[in-house]
């Protein structure tokens, strides 16, 4: 495997401009910590400059994309930058870090899509005021920080202990980008966190899981309960497992938590959607959650058996139908989580 150390920016050349003021941010980086950080404009007259860029991608850690209706109408980006680095983060973990420069089709294209924007595709560069600009340049920066100086012994760990076991860590920066986000979920590496809300908003592992014997082990909080007068008292989220689809209707399985009780459900098996096909498995036991208080979750997915674990209490064992593969990960539905730790590990 390449040893991956720099950071590589991707830019269209009519976007010079964010370019040019992205360096100025990064330039303590550069000189203080030297971090080597690379774009084109370190081409040497007279040097073969796809051997260069080639050489850069191939050892860049960090990628940074400036995406732009120019970025993404350039056919060299998409045809000799992009490959290799989706394949780095891919195969190697490199990090993909999108930033929204202007309005574009960034949302349509699968590829780039997958990966969190640095911002949302609601407020571009070009739309923010010059402090906000800099705020999101800075958060850039940051990033950058935490995953080349800041977190690396870190990172390197968790990622070997990934390898070892076999399963995801949601909060491991190199993992975060290859995760499947459906809604608006923020990453705050700051406080080591992440952050969703809303119906029909999910986070999932990028991996199925199923096949053998695993765990989930997560520590969070609901917050922001949308009482629902109908069926449910409180917010109704939960923790999913055999997720199958990512298309409109998506069927999967839900560890539900009403805000006094746990039950499992399974969703859009026959063929409507998560607001209509829903259907009660287990009626399973009483589960108080209080609102904006942190517990510790712990799953464990075994013997066509659920066993479902409140700071160190087993709450309820459900019986579940067998062969459920797929996904896992959280819907917060009328609610918001707050995620300080989601750890899915292969026995």
């Amino acid at each position: 495997m390449k040893s991956r150390q720099s950071v590589f920016i991707s830019y269209s050349h009519a976007d010079q401009f964010w370019l040019d003021r992205l360096k100025v941010h990064l330039k303590p980086l550069e000189r203080d910590l030297q971090i080597d950080i690379w774009q084109d404009t370190r081409i040497k007259p007279g040097s073969k400059w796809r051997e260069e860029i080639q050489k850069a991608i191939d050892s860049a850690k960090i990628a940074v994309l400036l995406v732009s209706a120019d970025f993404l109408a350039s056919d060299f980006i998409a045809n000799d930058e992009l490959p290799p680095l989706l394949k780095a983060a891919e195969d190697e973990g490199a990090v993909i870090l999108p930033v929204i420069v202007s309005p574009s089709l960034f949302a349509y294209n699968n590829d780039l899509s997958q990966f969190q924007a640095v911002n949302s595709l609601g407020n571009p560069l070009v739309s923010l005021a010059k402090g906000k600009q800099e705020e999101l340049f800075l958060k850039i920066a940051e990033i950058i920080y935490s995953d080349m100086v800041a977190g690396v012994s870190e990172i390197a760990s968790s990622d070997r202990k990934e390898k070892t076991s076999n399963g995801e860590n949601f909060l491991s920066n190199s993992n975060w980008t290859k995760l499947i986000k459906i809604g608006n979920w923020i990453l705050d590496s700051k406080n080591e966190q992440f952050i969703g809300a809303g119906m029909n908003n999910y986070i999932l592992s990028r991996n199925e899981f199923g096949d053998l014997d695993f765990s989930v082990s997560a520590t969070l909080k609901f917050s922001n309960f949308q009482h629902y007068r109908r069926r449910l008292p409180a917010f109704n989220g939960g923790f999913i497992c055999g997720w199958k689809s990512e298309k409109s209707n998506p069927q999967y399985y839900n560890l539900l938590l009403t805000g006094t009780r746990v039950e499992f459900e399974r969703i859009g098996f026959n063929g409507g959607t998560a607001l209509e096909d829903v259907e009660q498995l287990n009626s399973g036991d009483n589960l108080i959650i209080t609102e904006d208080k942190y517990y510790n979750y712990l799953i464990v997915y075994e013997n066509n058996k659920i066993s479902f674990l409140v700071d160190g209490k087993l709450i309820h064992s459900f019986d579940v139908p067998s062969a459920i593969i797929g996904r896992v990960g959280i819907r917060p539905w009328r609610s918001q989580v707050d995620c300080t730790a989601f750890q899915v590990t292969r026995k």
